[in-house]
């Protein structure tokens, strides 16, 4: 049997929510136990978010490079050889290597493209909507 990371994160959660806390009490060590567990499940349910939506921000970036009207020619073929590179498969290496092209077409964009520069921005807002930490339900607990 495999778990994911955010699989992993909860298992510690619930040992620590059901097994150390209660052991331990209201004393700084218990609470403390507490604490842990509260921050694996935001970190959890942080990473979930991440893994679920990160193909589709990938597909989405991919489209919005593949999409760009550049009159700047190595520009243009600075962006086609980042979405040819497939970085051996590696999946982190190809989004920094995605992510340095929109930061390129973005800083073009700003001098010569409005439209283009708001589908950067609005990528970016996207991407980081992302990756904002919420809380879990407590009360599922």
């Amino acid at each position: 049997m495999s778990l994911n990371l955010p699989e992993i994160l909860q298992s510690l959660a619930m040992s620590q929510l059901t097994m150390v806390a209660p052991a331990l009490g209201e004393s700084y060590a218990g609470k403390t136990a507490g604490t842990i567990a509260v921050l694996a499940l935001v970190t959890s349910t942080l990473q979930q978010q991440l893994m679920n939506r990160a193909p589709a921000l990938r597909q989405q970036l991919e489209a919005l490079l593949a999409g760009a009207a550049i009159t700047d020619p190595a520009l243009r073929d600075g962006v086609r050889r980042a979405l040819a590179d497939d970085c051996a498969g590696d999946w982190f290496a190809r989004g920094d290597v995605l992510m340095q092209a929109l930061a390129d077409v973005h800083a073009w964009a700003d001098d010569h493209d409005a439209a283009l520069a708001r589908q950067c921005r609005g990528f970016l807002l996207d991407h980081a909507s992302a990756e904002m930490v919420t809380m879990p339900d407590m009360t599922a607990i």
